[in-house]
């Protein structure tokens, strides 16, 4: 059996939608630029300035979990688009949290309707495949990361979840959905998140208030939704 391994450090220059990550002069950090690009129904779009808003967003984030002591790769905002992680290898996979029910909940316990759960779902898949959940054995079993790191994401994981909830609600919106992503530098866990738009599902208290879901998003709207969202943030 070949055990899948973590990647190697990010060192090389490599491009993703929305990104670009490079290396950068000071010792063991990488750079990440941000792109106008972003997904949407299964087509690489563009919207000018979006990747000024989303290197903004992600430092903001970032820097107010890190007053929660939770650890991040966040390091300096150079430019306005640009950020710097700490060196780390990428860890193959992504945890959705689910504060809400949605389709497939609905579905499986017979709801009419999304309801707000009594406590988060946390949900584990890997990068290369996201409709399919993973448990921590999965984990184990692939030579990804050991049972006790596994609970770490978890852990780091609901304190995320909290304190963006709270940001947000403070805004008037509900977390519906949060995505987010872990690396690992020098034995230590801590969070990689890139806190792009389509990380997050809000619904909003109010009907006059933007909604800030992507399913729910005309392509003709996408340009007041990502200027709402922009100056929600910051």
């Amino acid at each position: 059996m070949v055990l899948q391994k973590i990647p190697k450090e990010l060192s090389e220059e490599c491009k993703d939608v929305g990104y670009v990550t490079i290396a950068h002069s000071f010792p063991e950090t990488v750079k990440i630029k941000f792109t106008d690009e972003f997904h949407f129904d299964g087509r690489v779009k563009k919207f000018s300035g979006l990747g000024e808003i989303h290197s903004l967003c992600t430092a903001h984030f970032h820097k107010l979990l890190s007053t929660y002591n939770i650890p991040t790769a966040y390091v300096d905002s150079p430019n306005s688009d640009e950020i710097v992680f700490i060196k780390h290898q990428k860890l193959p996979i992504l945890i959705r949290i689910h504060n809400y029910s949605n389709k497939t909940f609905n579905k499986i316990f017979n709801l009419k309707e999304k309801i707000k759960l009594v406590a988060p779902i946390y949900e584990i898949y890997h990068k290369n495949h996201l409709k399919y959940p993973l448990n921590e054995y999965h984990l184990l079993s692939f030579n990804i990361i050991s049972l006790d790191e596994s609970r770490e994401i978890i852990k780091l994981a609901s304190k995320v979840n909290i304190v963006i909830k709270s940001f947000f609600e403070r805004r008037g919106y509900d977390l519906q959905m949060l995505e987010l992503e872990f690396g690992k530098g020098n034995s230590q866990i801590f969070l990689t998140t890139l806190f792009t738009i389509d990380k997050f599902k809000l619904k909003p208290h109010n009907s006059n208030q933007p909604n800030f879901d992507f399913e729910k998003i005309p392509l003709t709207k996408l340009r007041e939704v990502f200027i709402s969202f922009q100056k929600m943030i910051y």
